[in-house]
């Protein structure tokens, strides 16, 4: 919670208890997980002090695949990844972005372009870069997107701590 960019943008009322959902939710995430047990592990984080998840549906993009509860075609992961790896988001902008066929209007990118996070009616979305992945979550329509977004940052930092 040391940077001040990330603490501006998610604001401090909505992340009560952020040390207890990371502390309450095990070791981290092992590389032989397999996707429904990361997905459970990310939704675990998304709680809050009543035990209701922020977070809805996950994808995890990799080269080789896409696994997760957020179908994401081939197309959609390979216009994500073009635009994560030039940094120029002029696409998003002009498009927005497409998860499960459903359009998203990007907000912006923040931490010199390793997250991203995009808007539709209802569902909120951030997607974080990791070091051989790219994480992907939804928030559960109404509830407050901040607590999705810090729990994948929390789930991004748990993961590269024990890679």
């Amino acid at each position: 919670m040391s940077d001040p960019n990330r603490r501006a943008f998610l604001g401090g009322a909505a992340l009560l208890a952020i040390p207890a959902l990371v502390e309450n939710c095990g070791e981290g995430t092992a590389v032989g997980k397999s996707a429904d047990e990361r997905v459970a592990e990310l939704i675990a984080l998304s709680r809050d002090q009543h035990g209701k998840p922020h977070v809805a549906r996950v994808a995890f993009l990799t080269p080789e695949r896409t696994s997760g509860t957020l179908p994401v075609s081939a197309a959609e992961a390979a216009d994500l990844r073009a635009v994560l790896a030039s940094g120029d988001f002029k696409l998003f902008q002009e498009r927005g972005l497409r998860f499960d066929n459903k359009k998203f209007v990007y907000i912006r990118e923040s931490e010199e372009g390793t997250v991203v996070h995009a808007v539709r009616r209802g569902e909120f979305v951030t997607i974080r870069k990791a070091r051989s992945e790219l994480v992907v979550a939804t928030s559960v329509d109404g509830m407050a997107h901040p607590r999705a977004v810090e729990a994948v940052y929390q789930y991004v930092q748990r993961s590269a701590a024990i890679a």
